[in-house]
């Protein structure tokens, strides 16, 4: 009998933890994207920068994947459930936001990169290839890719009785 109370207490204490370090995450993350977003669109210094370009554009991205990521949890600790595990809309929408949004950030850090490689390389005609035109080429790419990958996870994924919210098709 004790043993069943004290695993119900360390699960309601993990709970709650989980709940704070989401709601930390959040605001840190938000305070820290949006400022990013401030930062490199407003000053001069960064006007027609790719690299800031990228910078503001993955910020973006991070902001949407906190809130998919952070906002039914804190609606879980709130209503008393998971409104991902009601609806199979959320459940659906959450899965491929996520999804979508973390490929896009991934993607972006990846084109951020080639952009330093394009900029620092000892071959004047690859500088030159590095405009902000190609840096929004290979946004838009990075967005078109990123839906057609995630739009499989909004097809497959379903609410399991045992499972919960969870790709039905491996």
């Amino acid at each position: 009998m004790s043993l069943s109370i004290t695993v119900q207490q360390i699960y309601n204490i993990s709970e709650l933890y989980m709940s704070y370090a989401g709601i930390f995450n959040l605001v840190t993350g938000l305070i820290g994207n949006t400022l990013m977003i401030l930062i490199f669109t407003i000053l001069r210094v960064f006007k027609g920068n790719q690299s800031a370009f990228y910078l503001t554009v993955e910020a973006i991205s991070n902001i949407i994947l906190l809130l998919a990521l952070y906002l039914t949890r804190i609606l879980t600790h709130i209503l008393g459930y998971d409104p991902v595990l009601v609806s199979l809309s959320w459940c659906k929408a959450r899965s491929m936001i996520t999804q979508a949004f973390a490929l896009f950030s991934l993607f972006t850090v990846c084109f951020l990169a080639f952009d330093q490689y394009l900029s620092t390389n000892r071959r004047y005609n690859w500088r030159q290839m590095n405009t902000i035109k190609l840096s929004h080429r290979l946004i838009f790419f990075n967005i078109c890719f990123s839906l057609i990958h995630s739009s499989t996870f909004f097809i497959f994924t379903e609410i399991q009785p045992n499972v919960g919210c969870a790709v039905v098709n491996n």
